[in-house]
């Protein structure tokens, strides 16, 4: 099944530092905000964060799986969604 990665940028609170989430139909994550990085790399940074998070999931599931045969590993490309709604990832290529 394929699947895209959504991720949204969650403003600061009084309890928590900045953040973004990241989410698709196999699970999510948050990750903090880097002061360190640009907008679009905190995004990718986060996509990223979740496909290895679902890859090593699979990988402690079945027994002799590798990540790097993981259909989750593939290279994705992804952009902003209008009206600041985020960012959008899909994968490159054929789903296997």
């Amino acid at each position: 099944m394929q699947q895209a990665i959504k991720t949204k940028y969650l403003g600061a609170t009084n309890y928590r530092g900045a953040r973004i989430k990241a989410t698709c139909a196999a699970g999510q994550i948050t990750i903090p905000w880097s002061y360190d990085l640009g907008t679009e790399s905190n995004h990718d940074s986060a996509r990223k964060s979740l496909q290895l998070k679902i890859s090593r999931e699979k990988e402690r599931k079945f027994v002799g799986y590798s990540c790097s045969n993981d259909p989750w590993m593939r290279p994705m490309v992804g952009g902003a969604l209008p009206n600041n709604e985020g960012y959008a990832f899909v994968f490159v290529g054929d789903w296997k």
